[in-house]
């Protein structure tokens, strides 16, 4: 006695839901990509090319960069990595920025005349409602 018993079901099909444990070594065989502690592949916020990389177009962004986060900040820096993408490869981009402010500082400066590179930061007027009809702004 004492012994765990060992159980087989046949299966067609299994999923391993073990959660993030870091970019797949399959990605980068030979080890090219600097990796940080956690061994994510290292990229700076806001920038997200990758550190140490032979290639010049490659990014990374969500969890692969900053390890294990909620599914909303991963969408969140791949769109803002997206703008970084449309720049490189298009020279500018009307994409918006979209990672959070708090988590980079340089991102506050309001847009100036003439910038080229769109920015998170935009400031919008809103329209006065035409009727007398008092309307809360949250419903506009």
């Amino acid at each position: 006695g004492g012994g765990a018993a060992v159980v087989e079901y046949a299966a067609d099909l299994v999923i391993l839901a073990m959660g993030f444990t870091g970019p797949d070594k399959s990605v980068d065989p030979m080890g090219m990509l600097q990796r940080d502690s956690g061994s994510n592949f290292k990229a700076q916020y806001g920038e997200y090319k990758a550190e140490g990389s032979p290639w010049p177009n490659l990014f990374m962004c969500g969890d692969c960069r900053k390890g294990a986060s909620l599914v909303v900040t991963a969408i969140a820096e791949g769109r803002d990595c997206a703008a970084r993408v449309d720049t490189f490869m298009m020279g500018e981009t009307s994409l918006p920025r979209a990672a959070p402010l708090a988590a980079n500082p340089t991102f506050y400066q309001l847009p100036q005349r003439g910038d080229k590179e769109a920015s998170l930061v935009k400031r919008f007027q809103r329209k006065k409602a035409k009727s007398g009809i008092q309307v809360s702004e949250a419903s506009e």
